[in-house]
């Protein structure tokens, strides 16, 4: 049997003819979660419901109930609002395409009523975002905040399964918008950024979509703009040894293309890079920015030099000086004076401080001597 959550054009009837002869309680469960996280599913439940309610009357009150129920969540809200105004209540300020019947005509949801501030608000906020789109990037959006809701809602609440996500967008939206939903996200909302970033990775399949992703590139919260940029070279660039492989997307690969995206890379942008990108490829890609990812040579202290009783700072940077020719001999030490480096949050603040400095650009390094550190509880 296919989900509610699944319904489409080609399977209505069959979900229809289920839910007909199906117990009601699975029916009002599953109504539910539609309501609250799936807006984009609106006018193909709306219609099933008012089929299903033209032969059992005791599931309008329940129905109605579910609709006028708020949720803590706005967005949630506001998908109930395009629910309800779908399916014919009153509620003038909701600008959603309406199924014209008598079953649910003129009923009221006093939602928007009691959170008429917040919803206004949230939406203002998507209208103004879009105007700011076609004002600064010259986007020929065509889309007006609910259906654009609607696609950010898809985002969020996909987040288990990127595929099912990027299914979902395909069936309701177009690359353009989906980009436009993610960069939403990215400057306005807490979303995992790698999930955002491997969103628009997987729905580039052409060299508009490279085009467009650059175009929206000024807007885009700048940190994650950097991180994009480091995994767009792993996957498209640094991937020039594959290309002869039949699943290898050949973007990102002309000079143009290349030139734009260094337009974007800065210092910032190198450093966040060199936490994916191997030294090798950097010196390659960024010759100019040699400076910023160069392992700078360390010049370690000698046993016999190395002074116990000293300041906690004078301590610390002999410390990571002694250890510094490999990450044995920085556990082997570190194993030795390990009473030495037991340490209070302070403390702990002014070893990382130096710890960072003196091995700035040695990430696999740092990496594994920290996760060592923490493991054995030197540092929290």
């Amino acid at each position: 049997m296919t989900s509610l959550l699944n319904i489409s054009t080609l399977n209505y009837e069959d979900v229809l003819s289920h839910y007909k002869s199906a117990d009601k309680n699975e029916l009002i469960s599953t109504l539910k979660d539609c309501f609250l996280y799936a807006p984009h599913k609106v006018d193909l439940i709306c219609q099933l419901l008012i089929n299903i309610c033209q032969s059992d009357s005791s599931l309008i009150l329940i129905i109605t109930e579910l609709l006028t129920t708020p949720s803590p969540s706005i967005q949630s809200n506001i998908s109930l609002l395009i629910y309800s105004k779908t399916l014919n209540f009153n509620i003038p300020s909701i600008n959603s395409k309406v199924i014209e019947n008598e079953i649910f005509k003129n009923k009221e949801n006093d939602i928007l009523k009691d959170r008429e501030l917040e919803i206004n608000e949230y939406l203002n906020n998507l209208e103004c975002f879009l105007e700011e789109i076609k004002s600064k990037l010259h986007f020929n959006v065509k889309i007006d905040e609910l259906e654009f809701f609607k696609i950010i809602f898809i985002i969020k609440n996909y987040q288990f399964d990127i595929y099912e996500c990027l299914d979902e967008l395909t069936k309701y939206s177009t690359n353009d918008i989906d980009y436009l939903a993610i960069l939403y996200l990215i400057n306005n909302e807490e979303l995992d950024s790698f999930y955002l970033i491997n969103l628009f990775l997987r729905s580039i399949h052409d060299k508009e979509n490279v085009n467009t992703l650059l175009k929206i590139f000024p807007m885009m919260n700048k940190q994650i703009r950097d991180r994009l940029i480091a995994f767009i070279f792993e996957y498209f660039i640094n991937r020039k040894f594959f290309r002869h492989s039949p699943d290898t997307k050949n973007f990102f690969d002309s000079e143009e293309e290349i030139s734009e995206l260094k337009k974007f890379i800065d210092e910032d942008t190198v450093r966040e890079m060199k936490k994916f990108v191997s030294i090798q490829n950097l010196e390659s890609f960024l010759p100019d920015f040699k400076n910023i990812y160069e392992v700078k040579k360390i010049n370690p202290v000698k046993k016999e030099d190395f002074n116990v009783n000293q300041d906690k700072e004078g301590f610390y940077r002999d410390f990571c000086l002694l250890g510094s020719p490999s990450i044995s001999h920085f556990l082997s030490y570190l194993e030795i004076y390990k009473e030495e480096m037991r340490m209070t949050e302070e403390d702990q603040k002014i070893f990382l401080d130096i710890f960072n400095e003196i091995f700035e650009n040695r990430t696999s390094f740092k990496r594994i001597v920290l996760e060592k550190m923490s493991k054995f509880k030197f540092i929290n």
